[in-house]
């Protein structure tokens, strides 16, 4: 089995000139039955004729085995089913199912084919002694790939769950620019009040006052005009302008007849309107 493994890394890597790595690590020394103590130390030319194991190999078959005392099952990743056959119309599912199918065979060539497609293998495949002389192959002119990984797929619960997400971006973002739009709506309405303001500082126009204002001014004006009265000088009064001014105001409210208070005083001064 090391004189395989060796052979193999040397056709994995043919660009590299040694293999003395893998030669000590695979522990080749006491190869031919020769102890690994009493074999002479390796030198670079011990290295280079060291053996190529290649005739130790059993490549593959390049055609599929028929004819009598053979059994063939086929497995396909995609169209497979651990329920069918294993015929090449019916192919199985599981490499492991196969295996063991053909363990349980007593024919003399036992083959299984992995058709096209990856094998993804949830499990160790597990091989006993009951497994001898299987041989694994790929179907010939296709690509067989066996993996240990996990196939992901998208179901409909994914695309749900994508399409929720991509719609919450969509909402998050569009509340993000109305509220961008209404902070500079705000700015511009700011900028355009205090642009009349400053429009109306430029032509003396002032605001329309309040109706406290408009009724402190009317007071600051009787008021002014009060103090005005006060500084005028007082003019002589005449015999009768009391009377006649009384006489004024009670007719104005209607309290008295203006013909009774004319005749009240037969000397007294006669005012125009009796």
């Amino acid at each position: 089995m090391r004189k395989l493994a060796y052979t193999f890394g040397k056709q994995l890597k043919p660009d590299q000139a040694s293999f003395t790595s893998l030669y000590e690590a695979l522990d080749l020394n006491g190869f031919g039955g020769t102890c690994k103590a009493e074999k002479a130390p390796n030198t670079a030319e011990s290295y280079a004729a060291a053996p190529d194991f290649a005739e130790h190999l059993k490549f593959a078959p390049t055609e599929i085995p028929a004819g009598a005392g053979t059994a063939t099952l086929y497995v396909c990743p995609s169209q497979g089913d651990d329920a069918n056959d294993g015929s090449k119309a019916s192919p199985l599912k599981s490499i492991q199912l196969a295996a063991d199918r053909m363990a349980a065979t007593s024919a003399e060539t036992k083959t299984v084919v992995l058709r096209d497609g990856t094998h993804y293998i949830a499990d160790t495949i597990m091989l006993g002694h009951q497994h001898s002389y299987i041989t694994f192959m790929g179907h010939p002119g296709e690509k067989a790939v066996v993996s240990g990984g996990v196939d992901l797929k998208l179901t409909c619960v994914l695309l749900l769950v994508l399409l929720l997400v991509l719609l919450l971006v969509l909402l998050l973002l569009a509340v993000v620019l109305l509220l961008l739009i209404l902070v500079f709506g705000l700015q511009l309405v700011q900028v355009r009040h205090q642009e009349r303001q400053l429009e109306r500082l430029r032509r003396g126009r002032r605001q329309p006052a309040s109706r406290g204002e408009e009724g402190r001014g009317a007071l600051a004006a009787h008021q002014r005009q009060a103090r005005h009265a006060r500084a005028l000088p007082e003019q002589p009064r005449r015999p009768g302008d009391q009377l006649r001014l009384r006489l004024h105001g009670e007719l104005r409210r209607g309290r008295v007849d203006a013909a009774r208070l004319c005749g009240v005083r037969p000397g007294a001064y006669k005012d125009p309107c009796c």
